[in-house]
């Protein structure tokens, strides 16, 4: 049998990290056989093994094949911490379902640096999710085309593969920075909180943590077990977390970052959650529901009868609605003129005569 070399992935431990079909080919290329050649020594030329071989493109995403060649891969190599190079570690944190890249997405820029830093071209995990729109170091959109031929489609895996290069042209990928497009605010928000997550997922076995244990924790110490608070805050339905609260999503953890704007990497990893993070009004608003963030109901309602006496002293009036909306766009108008008839009633007097002079000044 072929004598494999123990090489280590690249940038294990950080949201970097190497994906498992990119040490594979890095694996291939220090031993300078084809991937094809290198999977099947070490896997074994079984019946099964070659079933799986259309199947390569989904090694990375640490199931089925994926698992087999994990367990392969170690014991040829000697080398511990390959799960890690796979998004099994991820799923601890994040649903992803539907949330793979079948094919290949790059930096140019992440391309040239790699091969400046480590003398080899490398592709991180985190370029095999579809969460992943914008590269966070450059700011700008994943590319998804050759530069060359224009292949939309790179196949992860192809004969005489290698990192970095084209499945169809065999040029290289980097350095083409011209053509690269700016990022959305929006999407960098989110390839920054899967960034996050991809993190926390990929350090040591002490600090790791997955979303069932956090969650609960939460629950249990700050939200006195009050799951649907929970749920409300992070703008996800009952089906979507489960009775175990087990299935955030990327979105979940996104309004979650809204009322932690420190940053998961601060808050996942195994320390003691902050008490003031369960008093936060986010938790308690029921109309984040309809996707409007305000404060605290009861809160709302003792600063109401305050507000509306000081708008009896503005110059020029208000109207009741603005004056509501000051304090909650929770509150409506007509319950305000339930809750305080006469005080709503005189703020309403005052705007109407307001508007009824300028309407006589004008028709002078």
């Amino acid at each position: 049998m072929m004598h494999i070399r123990a090489l280590e992935p690249l940038m294990l431990g950080s949201w970097e990290r190497e994906c498992l079909s990119s040490y594979v080919h890095r694996l291939a290329e220090a031993h300078c056989v084809n991937v094809g050649a290198l999977m099947q020594i070490i896997c074994g030329s079984s019946q099964d093994s070659q079933r799986e071989y259309a199947g390569w493109r989904s090694i990375d995403f640490g199931c089925g094949f994926s698992q087999i060649c994990v367990e392969a891969l170690a014991s040829a190599t000697g080398i511990d911490g390959l799960e890690e190079t796979t998004l099994g570690s991820f799923a601890r944190l994040c649903v992803i379902l539907g949330g793979h890249r079948r094919h290949v997405a790059f930096c140019p820029m992440c391309l040239d640096e790699g091969v400046d830093c480590f003398r080899t071209a490398y592709y991180p995990l985190i370029w095999r999710l579809r969460f992943y729109e914008v590269c966070i170091k450059h700011r700008t959109l994943m590319a998804t085309e050759c530069p060359h031929c224009g292949l939309g489609k790179l196949r992860v895996f192809f004969a005489g593969g290698r990192n970095g290069c084209c499945s169809r042209c065999r040029r290289w990928l980097g350095g083409g920075t011209s053509a690269l497009e700016a990022g959305r605010p929006a999407q960098l928000e989110r390839s920054v909180c899967a960034a996050e997550l991809v993190a926390v997922s990929g350090l040591e076995r002490a600090e790791r943590v997955n979303a069932e244990t956090f969650l609960s924790d939460l629950c249990v110490e700050q939200l006195n077990e009050n799951r649907g608070m929970l749920r409300r805050a992070m703008r996800a339905t009952p089906f979507a977390l489960g009775p175990a609260l087990i299935q955030p999503t990327l979105d979940n953890w996104m309004a979650f970052c809204e009322i932690y704007p420190d940053g998961l990497l601060d808050l996942l990893p195994r320390r003691p959650i902050p008490a003031s993070l369960g008093k936060n009004p986010a938790f308690l608003d029921y109309t984040r529901l309809r996707g409007r963030r305000t404060l605290d109901h009861r809160e709302a309602w003792l600063r109401i009868e305050d507000v509306l006496r000081n708008a009896l002293n503005e110059v020029p009036p208000s109207k009741p609605r603005d004056v509501v909306s000051r304090v909650s766009t929770s509150l409506t108008t007509s319950s305000v003129f339930r809750k305080y008839p006469e005080l709503a009633r005189a703020v309403a007097r005052r705007y109407n005569e307001h508007r009824k002079n300028e309407k006589q000044k004008a028709g002078k």
